[in-house]
């Protein structure tokens, strides 16, 4: 059976119904915290699977372009010191142990190093992310919409004007 964004948000209304039925039956929340915990995640996951099949499989994300507007092959990642851009050798799809901090608070800060910021539109998918295992990694668990083409590589630039115009949602 094909998924629909109507099943899928069917789905998830399973499961916030699920737990609003142990709010209603008062039921101890020691008991059953795991349980509304995971079925909360499988709510939050089935809605932004719903939204990815309505935008086409793809999302906004951000790219790091060179001052002519040229993709610079890297990959956003959470560092040692906050997020930056990892640069990868194109060939090998390897970090070639070249990073630059991402989003300073001045645009003129990155522009001087040579790199802009700007949102681009590319493949996704929904899928539960954290950090951690057992409680803990259940504790920092969410449902995210992650790039599926290798942080990179398939991402189209594109107006936010002219983007609406070819259906693309405007970015958020």
């Amino acid at each position: 059976m094909t998924e629909t964004p109507t099943t899928l948000r069917e789905k998830a209304a399973q499961f916030d119904e699920a737990n609003a039925r142990r709010i209603r039956d008062q039921i101890d929340p020691g008991d059953c915290a795991l349980s509304a915990r995971c079925d909360s995640l499988n709510a939050d996951l089935y809605r932004l699977r719903a939204d990815l099949i309505e935008a086409g499989g793809k999302a906004w994300f951000w790219g790091l372009y060179d001052l002519e507007g040229n993709r610079v092959p890297a990959k956003l990642i959470d560092g040692r010191f906050g997020l930056c851009w990892a640069i990868v050798d194109p060939e090998t799809d390897r970090f070639t142990g070249k990073f630059i901090g991402a989003f300073p608070e001045r645009v003129e800060t990155m522009r001087k190093k040579g790199f802009e910021e700007r949102k681009e539109w590319a493949p996704a998918r929904a899928k539960i992310v954290g950090s951690g295992k057992g409680l803990s990694g259940l504790c920092t668990a969410r449902a995210s919409v992650v790039r599926t083409d290798g942080g990179w590589r398939g991402g189209e630039l594109i107006d936010e004007e002219e983007g609406e115009a070819n259906g693309n949602p405007k970015e958020e």
